[in-house]
């Protein structure tokens, strides 16, 4: 039977009460195994600092607890990602399965939280990329990763695909994928991104026939891919699809 304490599961932090938060701080769950965060519904500015103060007391016990290790799932629904997900991830090397949704505050100009989100997903991407003469890895045993980005407007610091992301997405995926010399290291079986929002440039997104080839290889070895670019409202010259690549569902 399975350990009731190897699982945490939040499903709306924004109806964080002050009892909640007492018992998050003075918790410990030294078995944690499987973690799953989500705000439950769309975030607003109000909920921004009380939802970071509360993922601040979560890593104190984390830390706490000891657990980090154990930690093989971890899955952030709606949550804010800060520039301390890395660090947290970092300390999870046993982490087999990463669930990243993040929906993107409504704006109507560029700011510098979008940025960041932006920037810490492509470091996450890079971060993972095993060099030749590597010999400690970033989330070694890290087999499945889905990232799902989305906004309500059009795409002011956007993650966007450019030739430069994809050279770096193939090179991680490549890295993942052939690790036969590197010991300790497991293959990524799956990898989903998916991107929507409104009136996004087809441009900037559109997959190259480069990109394409290097990805199509490596399904035909047996990698997963899922890689989407929808944009919603879209404008009557946009297509609603701007990429969908995979044959398997990531």
């Amino acid at each position: 039977m399975p350990d009731p304490t190897s699982t945490i599961t939040l499903k709306d932090l924004k109806c964080l009460d002050t009892s909640l938060q007492f018992i998050i701080d003075h918790l410990s769950l030294p078995r944690l195994e499987v973690v799953c965060l989500s705000t439950g519904r769309e975030q607003r500015d109000e909920d921004s600092g009380r939802l970071k103060g509360f993922l601040a007391s979560f890593l104190k016990m984390v830390s706490r607890s000891k657990c980090a290790s154990r930690i093989h799932s971890l899955s952030l629904k709606k949550v804010p990602i800060t520039k301390d997900l890395l660090s947290l991830l970092s300390l999870m090397p046993n982490l087999v399965t990463l669930n990243i949704r993040a929906k993107l505050a409504y704006t109507t100009t560029p700011d510098e939280p979008e940025r960041e989100v932006t920037e810490i997903i492509r470091s996450l991407i890079r971060e993972l990329e095993v060099k030749p003469d590597q010999d400690t890895f970033f989330l070694p045993k890290l087999q499945h990763i889905a990232i799902t980005l989305s906004r309500h407007v059009d795409q002011y610091n956007f993650p966007y695909l450019d030739s430069r992301d994809q050279d770096d997405l193939v090179r991680t995926l490549q890295s993942r994928w052939h690790v036969e010399s590197h010991s300790g290291l497991e293959r990524l079986q799956t990898f989903q991104y998916w991107i929507s929002a409104r009136d996004l440039e087809p441009a900037y997104y559109r997959l190259t026939p480069q990109t394409e080839a290097a990805l199509g290889r490596l399904e035909d070895e047996g990698m997963g891919i899922s890689i989407r670019v929808r944009s919603k409202l879209v404008r009557p010259d946009i297509p609603s699809v701007v990429v969908d690549f995979g044959r398997h569902s990531a």
